[in-house]
Formats: C-alpha cells, structure tokens, sequence
C-alpha cells in the first residue's frame, strides 16, 4: 500500500548553501504541516496508475484553481 501527499517540489530542492542531507525549513513548514498534531495522507492500496490518478484528482478538486500538482507516494512500510 502507498500513501500519496501534496508536495510542492520546488521547495524540496537542494540549495547551493543547504548542506547535503538537510532538509529546507520552507519544505518542512509547507508540505508538512500537521493539525493537531497529524499528517494527512491518501491511500493508493495497489499503486496503479488509475488508483493514483483518482487520489490525484481528489486532491486536486480541493484546491481554486487548476494548476501543476506535484504528489509523492510513500510505502506504508516505510513509515
């Protein structure tokens, strides 16, 4: 099983004056950012195309306007 969350890529991109291995403060305060204390993820339980497609799709219908949609999967075993 996958987990699927909202990224905005651009933030997670190595900066010249960010150590290797350091993670940007404007990733962690944008892409995971919790609500009481949890992270929200989707659920994709076989990974296929068309299952990431829909958790896409949900995702998208949320926001204002139509735009880029940059989307990680996680393995549940990894967390």
């Amino acid at each position: 099983m996958f987990l699927a969350r909202m990224i905005s890529q651009v933030k997670w991109r190595q900066l010249e004056w960010i150590n290797e291995g350091d993670i940007s403060a404007d990733a962690l305060t944008c892409d995971l950012r919790t609500l009481e204390n949890h992270l929200s993820f989707w659920q994709c339980k076989d990974g296929s195309i068309k299952e990431i497609e829909d958790v896409a799709l949900a995702i998208a219908s949320g926001r204002d306007k139509i735009d880029k949609l940059d989307i990680v999967l996680i393995e549940e075993t990894d967390t």
